[in-house]
């Protein structure tokens, strides 16, 4: 018995989702030590400028009588729940559970992308490394748990696991409020499909957030306190108008450097985006997910397009919208790692940029 159980673990060490799992770690933490030397762990959370400032606090007081923040926050509660499981250290707990989910979310990258694709390890490199996620995992964000999730839940229910997918599902929505496109991509297309019985785990999954809100807002005693959010959310518009008229209204000046750097990431993506959407046409659950994945990103307010767009919505189009790279994989493979390190560069400026208060408290 006990060299059963040996043999089993040897055997999912060496295969290659552990091994995916396994690199991704060890690359993050590289990746977490000089982020270190420049700030302490504070600055990556609780004294954040992102929104881990809102989630650190949120960990201490998961259910408060009353929102001490603004309500869109606590709709995330998986991230401040899980950071509780540290309650000594969690500075570093918001830390350790960003860069597992991301590991975990390489992981089940690769198994989509292996089904659909010749060049599964190289998209997982890429995907790996997509700053949305990877700075994500060191800034407190909620898009690493997110992904995470909704790939565990697709790969679930691939396998014929409904449940465990159902449960994926809701987690994901739990995490970011804005999982709830992909999910309704799989309802659309179980019930095109006549899949009842998946259709109604989808539907399953979409009422157990809502049994949390619901019970939220009785607290509050305020049921509608899910459809109060930022003051930025009060002046969203339609995307490519609001670039338009951001266009027109543009200074002459050129931008400043790092911020034409996001930009450019953001048309990058963008690019993969379009090529993605042709190629995956002919694959009807695919082609659903990335779609309705992209509508939370038509709508935008000027100060979200203007500075980083939304990281969000970017992680959430990013993973299929990487699968549409397969045919020109053997063109870029001689440049695989001068493109990724070019992502691990942008993900430290995303670190540094995002845990900036730290820099004007030095100088003070």
């Amino acid at each position: 018995m006990k060299r059963g159980t040996i043999g089993r673990v040897q055997r999912a060490l060496a295969s290659v989702e552990a091994r995916i799992f396994l690199v991704s770690l060890a690359v993050h933490l590289l990746f977490q030590v000089p982020l270190n030397a420049a700030m302490p762990f504070a600055y990556y959370s609780e004294l954040s400028e992102g929104d881990a400032r809102a989630y650190f606090p949120i960990s201490l007081h998961p259910f408060p009588a009353q929102p001490a923040f603004s309500p869109n926050k606590y709709r995330r509660i998986v991230l401040p729940l899980l950071a509780r499981m540290f309650p000594g250290e969690r500075h570093l707990a918001f830390l350790i559970v960003g860069v597992v989910a991301a590991s975990l979310a390489a992981v089940f990258f690769y198994r989509i992308a292996r089904g659909s694709s010749a060049h599964a390890r190289e998209l997982t490199l890429l995907f790996a490394a997509v700053p949305y996620l990877f700075a994500g995992a060191h800034l407190g964000y909620t898009e690493p748990l997110m992904v995470a999730a909704l790939l565990a839940g697709y790969d679930s229910v691939n396998r014929g696991r409904l449940c465990l997918g159902t449960a994926c599902f809701a987690f994901a929505m739990l995490s970011k409020e804005i999982a709830v496109f992909p999910v309704l991509a799989l309802f659309v297309v179980s019930t095109i499909g006549r899949e009842w019985r998946k259709a109604a785990h989808t539907v399953l999954a979409l009422a157990l957030p809502t049994v949390y809100y619901l019970a939220v807002g009785l607290r509050w005693g305020d049921v509608l306190w899910l459809l109060r959010g930022d003051v930025e959310r009060a002046n969203v518009g339609f995307t490519p108008w609001v670039i338009a008229q951001l266009l027109r209204a543009a200074p002459r000046e050129p931008l400043p450097f790092l911020l034409a750097l996001d930009q450019m990431a953001n048309i990058a993506l963008l690019a993969v985006l379009i090529l993605a959407i042709w190629k995956l046409a002919g694959q009807r659950h695919l082609f659903v997910y990335l779609a309705l994945s992209c509508v939370p990103l038509l709508f935008l307010g000027p100060a979200v397009v203007y500075y980083n767009w939304h990281v969000g919505r970017q992680a959430l189009i990013a993973p299929l919208s990487l699968l549409g790279l397969d045919a020109v994989i053997p063109r870029l493979r001689p440049l695989l790692w001068l493109v990724l390190l070019l992502m691990l560069g942008m993900s430290v400026y995303q670190s540094l940029f995002w845990a900036k208060f730290f820099w004007f408290h030095k100088l003070w």
